[in-house]
């Protein structure tokens, strides 16, 4: 149903499409629950992740810190806890955030941070049940608050 009203490449090779008003309006409700489908996320490959990341960034992101650093911004939460768990399973630290009306993921490659004997640690009193997890491959990952924790089992 959508004809082109006008197309042009621009200096950095992307591709520039002006629709008229009623064809826009259909492909909003076409696309209107913005999700990445489980097989997407499941089957692509780092290569393609990365051109994702990039055509994302160039639509509804910022980038900081000389590329080191990028910021995706989009209002359903969704399609941002989707698109975490796409970048977590390639890689990336991806944090979740709010501003405003909208969400937006801290996404950077291959930083972490890690925990060990020279970490600081505090003794609590604490009453209440304790859980033991036991996962096929020793880790277990747990988001909270827009955080992602990765952490051995044993």
């Amino acid at each position: 149903p959508c004809g082109f009203h006008k197309e042009y490449i621009t200096n950095d090779d992307h591709g520039v499409i002006f629709l008229p008003a009623e064809e826009g309006r259909y492909i909003r409700d076409v696309l209107r629950d913005k999700n990445i489908p489980d097989w997407f996320i499941e089957e692509l490959g780092t290569r393609q992740v990365g051109v994702v990341l990039k055509t994302l960034i160039a639509g509804d992101g910022s980038t900081h810190n000389g590329g080191t650093s990028v910021q995706y911004y989009a209002k359903p939460q969704k399609l941002l806890d989707d698109l975490q768990r796409l970048l977590f399973l390639h890689g990336y630290r991806v944090t979740k955030n709010k501003h405003e009306r909208a969400g937006y993921l801290n996404i950077t490659k291959h930083i972490t941070t890690e925990f060990g004997e020279n970490s600081t640690r505090q003794i609590i009193k604490y009453v209440g049940p304790v859980y033991y997890l036991k996962t096929k491959n020793n880790t277990v990952v747990a988001r909270r608050n827009g955080r992602v924790c990765i952490v051995g089992d044993n």
